[in-house]
C-alpha cells in the first residue's frame, strides 16, 4: 500500500519525536525497545522513518516515554543541515 505525501511526512514527525523523546529521557533503543515490547530493529525502523509504529506501538512509546501520543504526532522543525565538507571561509581560525 502507497503511503500518501502527508502519511509520509507524519511517519517523520512520529520519527523525530520519539527519538528526540527517547535521547530526552536518556534511554537507548535497546531499552526502550524492551519497554514496548518490540524487536530493536522496529524501533530503528521507527526512528529513522522507514515504517510508521501501530496503533499500539504508538500508545506503548507515549506511555513509556511519559507524554501523550498526540505530542508523537506533533510537526518538527527541522534544520537544515549542511552537507558536506564546510568551507574555509566557514571554520573558525
Amino acid at each position: 500500500m502507497a503511503t500518501s505525501a502527508g502519511g509520509k511526512q507524519l511517519v517523520q514527525f512520529v520519527a523525530a519525536n520519539v527519538r528526540n523523546a527517547r535521547l530526552g529521557v536518556g534511554l537507548t533503543q535497546a531499552q526502550l525497545a524492551e519497554l514496548i515490547g518490540v524487536d530493536v530493529r522496529q524501533l530503528q525502523n521507527i526512528e529513522a522513518a522507514r515504517s510508521g509504529p501501530s496503533f499500539d506501538a504508538l500508545a506503548a512509546l507515549a506511555e513509556a516515554l511519559g507524554m501523550p501520543a498526540s505530542k508523537l504526532l506533533e510537526p518538527v522543525r527541522f534544520k537544515n543541515a549542511k552537507r558536506g565538507r564546510p568551507r574555509k571561509s566557514d571554520v573558525p581560525e
